[in-house]
């Protein structure tokens, strides 16, 4: 790590996995935190039943009209994740605690396939990764345990697609190491090295890609605008157009044709913006604010809209939210 000057800016290169990255002082040392907004239209949201259990760094997914809330911190540190799982019912507005995931962990993600609902990764205690991952099967009301990732995943991101789990990212030597799991085989494969290593992103499915979205590579200090896209069908990567702002722990999905991009938070400052992006044009518009801004929180589309739950209000592990909110975009 180097003091320098760029720009007349002062700040450092920071190196990680090979690479420099400039920060910014004013991303590292705040003069303070706060909410930034790009716009001044405000998008309206229709206030759902709220989560039951206010938690940070949860996973989420949606199965069957339900939206499953997993593990997570439901203190002021790291030191205690939960296993807890709660369901909440898009059709009946209310939440109900099924069976808890076997093991405690934050800083995880879900994804669902053919039925199941998966965990990979995560912290479950402190900071120190692991590969272990399992399945909810809602038939049954039960977690099972599933093989192990190759690599230890915590801050990554799981998507499914066409069959197969994809789990992206994270910290460490994961952060650049994309890997498929087949659920067949209950087996797993690196695919490839990422175009840029990172954590706190998230990916979306549009058509045959699947895009990387935002992240960080040293928390709270070098946040991106980048988007990447991988082919799963050639297996080729390519650059698409940044975000008009750098971006983390962020909401993302894909709703009604566009990717959407919900808070998220740069340096010590929490995003209230609402971005869209058009994967035919490749172009990106700041399409509004938030009606509360956020960041770690999770945009769940489905037929009514895009559910926004949880999350943080304020950087730091302080200002947990249970706020839950539905976008009629």
């Amino acid at each position: 790590m180097k003091r320098r000057q760029r720009n007349d800016t002062p700040g450092i290169f920071w190196k990680l996995y090979g690479r420099a990255y400039w920060v910014a002082h004013d991303m590292i040392y705040p003069k303070k935190r706060g909410i930034f907004a790009l716009s001044d239209k405000k998008i309206d949201a229709k206030k759902m039943s709220n989560l039951p259990t206010y938690r940070y760094l949860t996973g989420m997914a949606l199965l069957n009209d339900k939206i499953y809330v997993s593990g997570g911190a439901e203190t002021q540190t790291m030191y205690f994740p939960t296993n807890l799982v709660e369901a909440y019912d898009i059709k009946t507005d209310s939440w109900e605690e099924v069976c808890p995931m076997l093991k405690p962990v934050h800083h995880h993600n879900m994804a669902t396939l053919d039925g199941y609902i998966y965990k990979v990764g995560g912290f479950p205690f402190r900071v120190e990764p692991t590969n272990y991952a399992e399945r909810y099967d809602p038939n049954k009301d039960i977690w099972e345990e599933i093989s192990p990732s190759i690599h230890k995943h915590a801050t990554n991101h799981i998507i499914g697609h066409n069959g197969k789990l994809y789990v992206s990212g994270g910290r460490y030597k994961a952060a650049e190491i994309l890997e498929q799991y087949d659920p067949k085989q209950d087996s797993w494969e690196v695919l490839s090295k990422m175009l840029l290593p990172r954590g706190h992103h998230k990916s979306v499915v549009y058509g045959d890609e699947i895009f990387f979205i935002g992240g960080d590579i040293a928390h709270m200090v070098h946040n991106y605008d980048h988007v990447t896209a991988y082919n799963t069908n050639t297996n080729e990567w390519s650059l698409k157009a940044k975000m008009p702002i750098q971006l983390s722990e962020l909401g993302a999905c894909e709703y009604k044709g566009y990717i959407w991009v919900f808070g998220g938070e740069r340096g010590w400052t929490v995003s209230r913006n609402i971005l869209r992006y058009d994967p035919r044009k490749d172009n990106w518009e700041v399409y509004g604010i938030m009606k509360v801004p956020r960041y770690a929180c999770q945009a769940i589309p489905t037929e009514k809209g895009v559910f926004l739950l949880g999350g943080n209000v304020k950087c730091g592990w302080h200002n947990f939210s249970n706020l839950n909110e539905l976008y009629l975009l």
